[in-house]
């Protein structure tokens, strides 16, 4: 029997999920045990146990901590992720990256430094 393939986003997926859906504006620091995923727009820092998505139309003036991250809106501010931070063509990030493993798809634009991970 095939191993099914699961999407990256759902790799983390855990119980305490948490999305900030379209329209949604937060503002101060938000923490999840789970998954996140951010449609809307976030201010402050974002925290994740599990992974972080932010997807294409959000805007995020925060930094964000979390295993893994994937980037397709905008985000001003630092990412740190103990395993990877991915940026998906659509993505905007100025700010800088600490990480294990970082790519950056073709059409996706950076301004910043790059650092590995401490964890």
């Amino acid at each position: 029997m095939k191993k099914k393939e699961v999407p990256e986003e759902r790799k983390y997926r855990g119980t305490q999920d948490c999305v900030v859906g379209i329209g949604v504006k937060v503002e101060g620091r938000l923490s999840c045990g789970g998954f996140l995923r951010v449609e809307g727009e976030c201010t402050g820092s974002l925290e994740s146990s599990g992974g972080v998505v932010i997807a294409e139309g959000a805007e995020i003036n925060a930094d964000v901590k979390s295993r893994s991250i994937l980037v397709a809106g905008k985000v001003s501010g630092t990412l740190e992720a103990s395993d990877m931070v991915r940026l998906a063509p659509s993505a905007r990030v100025k700010g800088n990256i600490m990480s294990r493993h970082f790519s950056m798809d073709e059409g996706a634009v950076f301004s910043g430094k790059v650092g590995r991970s401490a964890e």
